[in-house]
């Protein structure tokens, strides 16, 4: 996750980036619904950094169409849907 494959950043710089944007639009949309579009590499690694499955094993199976709802205050995994 360390190593560039394809673009100009790690795996694991994009889940920091993506992270920080995330606790960026918590911080300033307290008790708001929101909904944060993004490609499924760095969702499966978001979702599995909290808890939720195997990174790669997440990516292989979503559909497109498909999405992760979470609660902003525990960044739970309330409900994944893998395909539309």
């Amino acid at each position: 996750r360390d190593e560039r494959v394809l673009g100009l950043e790690t795996a694991n710089e994009a889940l920091e980036r993506f992270e920080q944007a995330i606790d960026e639009i918590v911080r300033e949309t307290p008790g708001q619904t929101v909904a944060v579009v993004t490609h499924g590499t760095v969702l499966s690694l978001f979702v599995e950094r909290h808890g939720r499955g195997v990174a790669f094993e997440l990516w292989r199976r979503r559909g497109l169409p498909s999405f992760v709802a979470m609660e902003t205050n525990s960044m739970r995994v309330a409900e994944k849907v893998e395909r539309i």
